[in-house]
């Protein structure tokens, strides 16, 4: 006997768990069908704590870059959603029952999708340095939903190495060379031709990742399939991008012979097939996209065209803008000796614009109806002005989907700042605004 449970709720929401088993479909009604929903969906929880928890510390030991967006959360009879989108499967054995469960997170802004879209144009157009990091945010196992990204890039390097021509000697050709052989001398001469195997491995190679990204989508909330949608086109672009190289493409015209690489297509089907946790108990399948992360690089594409566009990219976190500098995640080191004694530890504000002796603090909140902050993005906030009062002019931007106030104030001891807040989202974005706030001159 077997139970598959699908379950959809809206990201950063906190539900209670009796709201939760409402909500799954077939609703769980014996007991035995609720444990085992219960123990499914705590098992898909804890696997993808865990993966989050070693996607954040790859990506900052990788990329030098934080992943904040919060992961989902079981505690006191509550399920927090966290703030990835996408989808997740889960399958385990619960008290001998075979039990499946379908975790559809839908984004909490509707036209999310058109976030993601921007944010992937702007940086692979303006911003290369940023493209690897953004194309490797999501969290995957390649099996879930179409992540071609592995797979590609083994094709990539196996292009690299392998030779497009190979070279064999032909016995007893008119016109060759005589070389000595035994029992009797022969002639012989060296043919060049195309490296089949090479081709044939491709074809099949690209026939599996091809397989793998026209796979059929769930029934999913529209919000969510759009998402999902723009990250199918995003790895088709990647699959076009090895389409391109010429060996590639002489592959696709090469006839198909029987020889291949075994342990190319075995590694290229293994990386289609990954499971998120296999030391775990029970197996998960998914695409989860971090809504907040990808939010702040949304501030930033607006940030770095009201500064006219990338004039020059040192690395992810510093990019010259004209005569400005953004620091993306990574502050002046100036800014950090006030705020790291109020906050325990090296602050990392969303973006720093520098210019001369200005300094112009953007905080990107992937919030609506903002109205007020927490006291730690208070003290966060004050605490980059208290550094920087003795040596420049502050100015503090909270970026946000939407709000219900034009500005906030906030004091720490004798010393006050005004923080504007500026609305950016896909259809209505204050640039002219955002414009003013930051302009020098």
């Amino acid at each position: 006997m077997s139970f598959h449970f699908k379950l959809a709720v809206r990201e950063d929401d906190r539900l209670s768990l009796d709201t939760v088993l409402k909500l799954a479909e077939p609703t769980p009604g014996a007991p035995s069908e609720r444990r085992a929903f219960r123990v499914a969906l705590k098992g898909l929880v804890e696997a993808l704590r865990e993966a989050i928890k070693a996607k954040r510390n790859a990506f900052l030991r990788e990329y030098g870059l934080k992943l904040e967006s919060r992961p989902p959360m079981i505690m006191d009879g509550e399920l927090y959603t966290g703030q990835w989108a996408g989808m997740a499967e889960y399958v385990r054995r619960v008290e001998g029952l075979r039990v499946a469960l379908t975790l559809m997170v839908e984004p909490k802004y509707p036209l999310f999708h058109e976030v993601y879209r921007e944010v992937a144009r702007f940086v692979g157009e303006a911003l290369k340095p940023l493209a690897e990091a953004v194309m490797d945010m999501a969290l995957a196992s390649p099996g879930g939903l179409g992540n071609v990204s592995l797979a590609a890039w083994l094709l990539e390097r196996y292009v690299d190495v392998e030779p497009p021509h190979v070279y064999r000697l032909e016995l007893g050709c008119r016109g060759g060379t005589l070389i000595k052989a035994a029992p009797r001398p022969m002639l012989a001469r060296v043919v060049v031709e195309p490296n089949w195997r090479l081709y044939s491995t491709l074809r099949i190679g690209l026939s599996l990742l091809s397989r793998v990204i026209r796979r059929q989508l769930l029934a999913v909330p529209d919000a969510l399939k759009r998402l999902l949608e723009e990250y199918r086109r995003e790895q088709a672009a990647i699959l076009s991008v090895l389409l391109a190289r010429p060996q590639v493409r002489d592959a696709l015209a090469a006839p198909v012979i029987d020889e291949v690489d075994p342990d190319v297509l075995l590694a290229v089907r293994a990386a289609t097939r990954a499971m998120l946790v296999p030391g775990r108990r029970g197996a998960t399948r998914l695409l989860m996209i971090p809504t907040t992360k990808m939010y702040e690089l949304y501030v930033l594409a607006k940030v770095v065209k009201v500064l006219g566009g990338v004039f020059r990219a040192e690395k992810p976190s510093i990019i010259h803008c004209g005569e400005a500098t953004i620091y993306y995640n990574k502050p002046p080191k100036k800014l950090s000796r006030v705020a790291a004694k109020l906050s325990h530890r090296v602050p990392r504000p969303d973006l720093t614009v520098v210019k001369d002796r200005t300094v112009v603090v953007v905080d990107a909140k992937y919030r609506e109806d903002v109205e007020r902050l927490e006291l730690k993005e208070t003290l966060r906030l004050l605490g980059y002005v208290a550094d920087l009062a003795r040596d420049a002019e502050l100015k503090a931007i909270v970026v946000c989907l939407s709000k219900r106030t034009a500005g906030l104030k906030a004091k720490l001891n004798d010393m006050g700042v005004n923080i504007r807040v500026v609305e950016v989202n896909a259809e209505r974005s204050e640039l002219e605004v955002l414009k003013k706030l930051i302009d020098y001159h």
